[in-house]
């Protein structure tokens, strides 16, 4: 069966407070076949984030029609953070 190969990947470059940078290179959190896919699930990622933790989440994100001048840069899409925890700097990267 032909499966259609995603054409974006969601990053994150995770800081979690209790460890001394656990992991050395951004990690591949989401697989989509378009930008749209690949931005409502950071905008969902977002939303778990405030569900669980309420008052502690903090978070910036870029309108989607900054994604088009964002991606293929050094520069996040989103930043969620949990304040004390850890702080999340998300990318969409063209695969």
């Amino acid at each position: 069966m032909y499966r259609k190969m995603p054409k974006f990947v969601v990053e994150s470059d995770i800081d979690v407070r209790t460890f001394v940078r656990p992991f050395h290179d951004k990690q591949i959190v989401a697989e989509c076949a378009t930008i749209d896919e690949a931005y409502q699930y950071i905008k969902q990622y977002i939303n778990d984030t405030i569900e669980v933790y309420h008052h502690f989440a903090r978070h910036n994100i870029c309108t989607r029609e900054e994604v088009d001048e964002i991606i293929g840069t050094d520069k996040p899409v989103a930043i969620n953070i949990v304040l004390g925890n850890f702080e999340d700097a998300l990318y969409i990267k063209k695969v």
